[in-house]
């Protein structure tokens, strides 16, 4: 994952000091969970369901949520209100969507009847458990980087087998529910979620997504962690690979990055990062000027 929070630094030689950087991911969290529990019926079926989201001038955005189907409005309606912010300047003070549908199968998207969230009108309606039931999911308006983060999930059965499909990347669970990162599949536009299991003994239902709108590019090296090791100094954990060269810029996406070289930053207007100096100070936020 890229962060555009915006490290600039020169690199001054020491022996073995260690210092850490944090930085904090824009995130837009959108919870699927609603009132409805009670009895099966038909009337729990959304068809497409649509996410309007209106960012403001700092990069808050605010969902308003609606379906095709009038009986689970009310319940859909329950997923708007304020969703976390987005990175991109350049979709402050704009709008985008995010729409929900079935491509194949004339079975329907609908609100589980355990208020957990999204479910498919199939095999076990109250469920996403086959192959062939894909929650497919587009994003226009959008104007910079999409970065999808992680899928939530509930209700999922624990027997062998059952996983979380994204785009035909699967996933295992760590229990009935939970959140699954999926940042390093790189999905950066239109993408699906399924089961990867095809029985009705085997499923979940979708509780949430999470998601970033980035610039579509800095010109900055990346931290990922790639070689696991969480070190500034080795060439994997950098997007491309390489240790950052200075003067440069590196973008620091919510690791905990150990430096085993004295990084100062340049706080100048259109700069930020967080530092931590050598004697363990808290560090400082420095926001673009």
């Amino acid at each position: 994952m890229l962060n555009p929070r915006f490290v600039h630094f020169w690199k001054l030689p020491v022996a073995s000091w260690y210092c850490s950087f944090f930085c904090a991911q824009a995130e837009v969290q959108v919870d699927f969970s609603h009132s409805y529990v009670g009895v099966a019926g038909g009337f729990q079926n959304a068809g497409v369901i649509t996410l309007e989201f209106t960012v403001d001038a700092t990069g808050a955005v605010v969902l308003d949520a609606s379906c095709v189907e009038t009986g689970p409005a009310a319940y859909v309606d329950s997923f708007d209100g304020p969703v976390g912010t987005v990175t991109s300047p350049a979709m402050w003070g704009e709008v985008f969507t995010v729409t929900l549908y079935r491509a194949v199968n004339p079975a329907t998207l609908r609100v589980d009847n355990t208020g957990g969230g999204i479910a498919i009108q199939g095999q076990n309606p109250q469920r996403i458990d086959a192959v062939a039931e894909v929650v497919d999911i587009a994003i226009t308006g959008v104007s910079s980087a999409f970065e999808l983060l992680n899928v939530s999930y509930v209700n999922a059965t624990t027997s062998a087998g059952t996983k979380l499909s994204v785009s035909g990347n699967s996933y295992n669970f760590s229990g009935a529910s939970g959140v699954l990162d999926v940042s390093s599949q790189g999905v950066t536009g239109n993408f699906s979620i399924s089961s990867a299991s095809d029985t009705d003994a085997q499923g979940f239902v979708l509780s949430g997504l999470a998601f970033d709108l980035q610039d579509l590019s800095t010109g900055a090296s990346g931290f990922d962690n790639g070689g696991g090791d969480r070190k500034w100094t080795t060439v994997a954990n950098w997007n491309p690979d390489g240790v950052p060269e200075s003067p440069g810029d590196a973008l620091i996406d919510g690791f905990e990055v150990i430096l085993e070289t004295v990084v100062t930053r340049d706080s100048s207007p259109g700069r930020s990062g967080f530092s931590r100096a050598m004697d363990g100070r808290v560090p400082d936020l420095f926001q673009p000027g």
